[in-house]
């Protein structure tokens, strides 16, 4: 295998670890409802979300990034108000706006609500988008971890008192650092492949 068959073999596993931490942290949104239901739905919102913007991050072009951003967190916002028996596109607006002040108004365990449904929603699709972005980014490493931990503590602040469940912290954690691990292997072998380039180009 040649160094850049093994760089491309190494993003496509961050990648493919950069998608499966998005699944895991949209999956403690379920938590704010003490659903196992929406637990798997948030974390398909999410790794769409991710997958998507990861193959459109190859383009490099920003416009086209943004928008990827706006359309999954729409669609997202979408998919959960709709799933939650909501009124599209009526709730659309109040779920983007009002829907955080109503999820940690909330009691626990509560019924689902379409407006607070659709904000986590939309908060997972947004996670995903931008860490699949960042993901195809070959250069980048630790910021990658930023918007799943960010996310991950935004949604145990709005299903307090009930809190992320061990095992997704604990799975949290183990893909992170097979996700910093591949990331520095990935970035030196781009390193070596560029020396290559060079060395050969001389």
């Amino acid at each position: 295998m040649t160094v850049g068959q093994m760089a491309k073999s190494l993003g496509r596993a961050r990648n493919g670890c950069a998608v499966v931490l998005v699944c895991i942290v949209a999956a403690s949104g379920g938590r704010v409802f003490d659903s196992t239901q929406w637990s798997v739905t948030y974390a398909v919102i999410g790794g769409l979300s991710a997958l998507a913007a990861i193959c459109v991050g190859r383009a490099r072009h920003l416009l086209v990034e943004i928008a990827t951003c706006l359309i999954v967190g729409v669609a997202g916002t979408v998919a959960s108000v709709w799933w939650a028996e909501g009124r599209v596109p009526q709730d659309l607006m109040s779920a983007a706006f009002r829907g955080g002040g109503e999820a940690l108004a909330l009691p626990w365990p509560s019924p689902v609500a379409p407006i607070p449904a659709g904000f986590l929603g939309l908060l997972v699709a947004i996670c995903g988008a931008v860490t699949g972005r960042t993901a195809a980014r070959d250069h980048l490493g630790s910021p990658i971890l930023l918007a799943p931990f960010a996310t991950f503590s935004l949604l145990a602040v709005f299903a307090a008192p009930a809190l992320p469940s061990g095992l997704q912290c604990g799975a949290a954690l183990l893909v992170s650092f097979g996700l910093l691990a591949l990331s520095e292997r990935l970035r030196k072998e781009r390193s070596i492949e560029s020396a290559t380039l060079v060395g050969g180009s001389v």
